[in-house]
C-alpha cells in the first residue's frame, strides 16, 4: 500500500479528480511559434 492509496479514497480528492478529468480529455490545445530571431538563433 502506497501513501496515495490513501489520499485516493478522500471524497474531497475523488471530487477535484472528477473535476479535472473531462479537461484531461482530447487533443491538447497549443498554438505554433514562428522563430524570425533572436540572440542566438540562425536564420
Amino acid at each position: 500500500m502506497y501513501a496515495i492509496d490513501d489520499s485516493l479514497q478522500d471524497s474531497r480528492v475523488q471530487t477535484m479528480i472528477a473535476q479535472a478529468l473531462p479537461m484531461m480529455d482530447g487533443q491538447p490545445v497549443g498554438q505554433e511559434l514562428k522563430v524570425v530571431g533572436g540572440h542566438g538563433i540562425q536564420t
